[in-house]
C-alpha cells in the first residue's frame, strides 16, 4: 500500500485525517464501502477503517500479515473498544484486505494469512431495554395531540411501538399504504432493511393516530410521506416559535435528518416520564408485549421483517418467570405413604 499522510489523531467522528495521496487507496475505501447495501454500515465501517490505516501507518506500514492484525485486535482491547466494536472493526478490515488483494494492492498470501484473525468469541446477550404496557400507553398519549407537533408525534410513537417500524421505515409510510386486507387495516408493502419486502397489520389505535394526523395535517397526497417536518417557515434556523404558530413545512430533505428527528422525539417524550429510551427500544417493546399477550413467534418475525428466527428471539428479552415456571407444569402428586412418619418429619432440615 503508498504511504498515507498523516495528520493529528482526533476524536472519533470528526475530520481527524487525510488517509493517502495515493488515488489507489482512495479507489479501494470507495470501492469497500459502496459494496454494502446499509447506509449506516458504510458510515460505521468507514470509521473503523480510518482506525485501522492510521495504526498501520504509525506502525512503519508493516506487511499486512495475521501477526499484524492480531496485534491491532489486542491494541483495540487495551484501548477499551467493547467486543461487539472489536468484531466489527475486524470485519471492516478483512473486507478491506480482500479488496485489497484482489486489485493487486497487497500480497494474495499475506491477505489471505490476515484474514484468518477470528472475531472474538461473545458469551450470553446484552439486556436490552423494554417498556411495561402500562409504560407504553403512558408514552403514546404523553404529546398534546391537540398541536400539530403532538399530533404528528403521537403518530410516530405508535407506529414503533405499536407496530414495530425502524424510525428509517417512517419515510415509506404514506396514505395510499395503507389498506384493507381481509377487514383490517395494513400496512402493505413496505420496504425495510435489506430491501426486505413485508406487510404489517396494525391496530386499532395505531391506525387512529394516523388518522388524526392526517385530518389535523391536512396531507392529501396518497404518496407523500405522512411524517414530516413541523415547525414555523418565517422563523430563522434553530429558532422555535410557539406550538399554535407551527406549520407543515413538507417531508425530510433526507432520511437522516427524519432518523435524527424521530430520536429526538422519542427522547423528548420518554425523557418527561423519567425513561431514557431510544426510538429501536420501541421496536424491541412491540415484540416483546405481542409476544408475552401470546403472539405467534413466526408473526412477529414476519412483522418485524427479520431474516432470522434467532434475531426475533433476542428482541425478546424472555426472563425467568416465577409466576409461570416451567416447574409448575409437572404436576405430581405424592403418594402419602411415601411420606415420612410424623415422629421423624421434624428432624428433616432443608439446608
Amino acid at each position: 500500500m503508498a504511504k498515507a499522510v498523516t495528520s493529528p489523531v482526533t476524536k472519533r467522528g470528526t475530520n481527524r485525517r487525510i488517509m493517502s495521496d495515493d488515488p489507489r487507496i482512495v479507489r479501494l475505501l470507495a470501492m469497500t464501502l459502496n459494496g454494502l447495501n446499509s447506509r449506516h454500515t458504510q458510515r460505521a465501517y468507514k470509521a473503523d477503517l480510518d482506525d485501522f490505516l492510521e495504526w498501520w501507518q504509525g506502525h512503519g506500514n508493516m506487511a499486512l500479515s495475521k501477526a499484524e492484525l492480531d496485534k491491532y485486535k489486542a491494541w483495540m482491547r487495551r484501548h477499551g473498544r467493547g467486543e461487539s466494536a472489536v468484531n466489527r472493526a475486524l470485519t471492516a478490515v478483512r473486507r478491506f484486505l480482500r479488496d485489497a488483494s484482489d486489485n493487486n494492492l497487497i500480497d494474495v498470501r499475506e491477505a489471505e494469512s490476515a484474514l484468518k484473525v477470528r472475531n472474538i468469541t461473545q458469551r450470553g446477550t446484552r439486556l436490552g431495554r423494554w417498556l411495561t404496557l402500562d409504560q407504553l400507553q403512558q408514552l403514546i398519549n404523553a404529546p398534546d395531540f391537540t398541536t400539530l407537533r403532538g399530533c404528528r408525534d403521537r403518530m410516530l410513537l405508535s407506529l414503533l411501538g405499536g407496530a414495530g417500524l425502524r424510525r428509517g421505515e417512517l419515510a415509506r409510510v404514506t396514505i395510499a399504504s395503507i389498506q384493507q386486507r381481509e377487514g383490517r387495516w395494513v400496512l402493505v408493502d413496505l420496504v425495510g432493511k435489506h430491501h426486505r419486502i413485508r406487510s404489517i397489520p396494525i391496530s386499532g389505535f395505531v391506525h387512529t393516530a394516523i388518522e388524526d394526523w392526517s385530518g389535523m395535517s391536512g396531507i392529501s397526497d396518497k404518496l407523500v410521506p405522512l411524517f414530516q417536518r413541523v415547525g414555523c417557515a418565517n422563523y430563522g434556523w434553530g429558532r422555535r416559535c410557539k406550538d399554535e404558530e407551527e406549520s407543515l413545512l413538507g417531508p425530510y430533505p433526507t432520511l437522516l435528518a427524519l432518523e435524527q428527528e424521530v430520536y429526538r422525539s422519542v427522547a423528548k417524550h420518554a425523557g418527561a416520564l423519567g425513561i431514557d429510551l431510544a426510538p429501536h427500544d420501541l421496536r424491541r417493546t412491540y415484540a416483546k408485549l405481542a409476544r408475552s399477550a401470546g403472539g405467534e413467534l413466526e408473526q412477529i418475525q414476519l412483522t418485524l421483517g427479520h431474516a432470522s428466527l434467532s434475531t426475533t428471539q433476542k428482541y425478546l428479552g424472555t426472563d425467568l418467570d416465577y409466576k409461570k415456571a416451567p416447574s409448575d407444569l409437572i404436576a405430581l402428586n405424592l403418594d402419602v405413604a411415601l411420606r415420612p412418619p410424623e415422629s421423624v418429619r421434624g428432624r428433616v432440615q432443608l439446608v
